[in-house]
């Protein structure tokens, strides 16, 4: 959770636990609901209506986690604080319960140019890819995932244009075929039909013959 989020819903929660916490260790709590009294005497800005849960809601907790977010604020730029939040939807914890491929695909646009792509060379050129193996292997992971994003959504793209109404009974493995013959197209430029007519000839005899 979010430290502004913790601020806004996270009080229920946390008393909750407080207090739960104080019962299994015996731990006196004060009255929730009586009226706070500020110091030994009474200032002349109190007021009655102040409860002992107001106090520590209002006047301890939201201050400070606003004193945190103040402090985070200033000593970490925007651009920092959001690599560290995109980067938390790889956290394995809870079999990477946190993961979001948006968040992912955000991460890798953003910050791969001008952070993640200099990092990555930097552990290289310095052999600290042995050292922090677990940050290059992250780093690793996302760098690659703009070219495998785009040649997935490439494949699909083809998929759509080759398995049309008239061919909507084409084999799986034929499909395949065409599928590869129409991504790769540079590769499928410097193929010899003339090759490969004079080997399948060569295979075996045949009735009819290709050429």
């Amino acid at each position: 959770m979010k430290l502004d989020e913790l601020r806004n819903n996270g009080w229920d929660d946390f008393i909750k636990s407080v207090l739960s916490f104080c019962e299994q260790h015996d731990i006196s709590l004060p009255d929730m609901s009586a009226r706070h009294k500020m110091g030994r005497g009474r200032s002349c800005q109190q007021h009655d209506s102040i409860t002992v849960e107001h106090y520590f809601s209002i006047d301890v907790f939201n201050d400070v986690i606003d004193f945190q977010l103040v402090e985070l604020n200033t000593r970490f730029p925007e651009q920092a604080v959001e690599l560290l939040y995109l980067t938390s939807t790889l956290d394995p914890r809870d079999s990477f319960k946190q993961f979001n491929i948006g968040d992912i695909c955000n991460l890798a646009g953003k910050f791969y140019p001008q952070i993640l792509l200099p990092l990555s060379h930097r552990l290289y050129i310095n052999r600290l890819t042995h050292t922090y193996h677990l940050i290059d292997r992250l780093i690793r992971l996302v760098l690659i995932l703009p070219v495998s994003t785009a040649t997935t959504e490439h494949a699909f793209s083809s998929m759509r244009l080759i398995k049309n109404r008239l061919q909507n009974k084409i084999e799986d493995e034929f499909l395949a075929d065409c599928l590869i013959l129409h991504i790769e197209k540079e590769f499928d430029d410097s193929i010899n039909n003339e090759s490969i007519i004079s080997d399948f000839n060569s295979s075996k005899p045949r009735r009819v013959q290709l050429k």
